[in-house]
């Protein structure tokens, strides 16, 4: 009994301590924070249905970190599924720090505003497979889902890919509820 009560009035001792001894970020430190950072949270997507069109099945990542930059190359292979009857075009998030040097298997693409369009090379019906592969590269930015630093001589990289940040280094349909089979 002795021991049980040494415990909580040791965890009340932390949740005091922490509380009282500006451990905790004030808000508008964290506001500060949250504005120092080099990049901005996009639009709710369900503003945008072009997003919404397909459904991701699997991604396949090939990709090279440099660690004198750093930089990111790589290739990603999509493979999706058609939620639309004659779906010929659909959208991707991509960071604009980073640029698209080509994708296989689609008629052409534009990357501009975080976002690549692409036109399929065919037109798809609802369940229908497609897929095509997008090699690019870049700078991501710190702070944006990307992190890299040094530690002990040598380089360390990093990512949380929560929801609106994995299209920070590598293209994806980055909406939450909507993740890979």
């Amino acid at each position: 009994m002795k021991q049980k009560f040494h415990i909580l009035l040791l965890i009340a001792g932390v949740i005091l301590f922490a509380s009282d001894n500006g451990l905790r970020p004030e808000k508008h430190e964290c506001q500060a924070y949250k504005s120092s950072l080099h990049f901005s949270y996009p639009q709710i997507e369900e503003e945008r249905e072009d997003v919404f069109q397909y459904d991701v099945q699997r991604y396949e990542l090939d990709l090279t970190i440099q660690s004198s930059t750093p930089k990111v190359a790589g290739s990603v292979t999509m493979t999706a599924t058609s939620k639309l009857a004659n779906l010929s075009q659909i959208a991707v998030h991509l960071s604009n720090y980073l640029s698209v040097s080509n994708i296989s298997g689609v008629s052409n693409y534009s990357h501009s505003g975080g976002r690549i369009t692409i036109n399929l090379a065919g037109v798809y019906q609802i369940g229908e497979e497609f897929s095509f592969t997008i090699t690019y590269s870049g700078n991501p930015q710190n702070g944006a889902g990307f992190w890299s630093t040094w530690q002990g001589g040598a380089p360390h990289f990093y990512t949380l890919s929560e929801p609106y940040e994995a299209r920070n280094w590598w293209p994806c349909k980055d909406v939450p509820r909507d993740r890979a089979n």
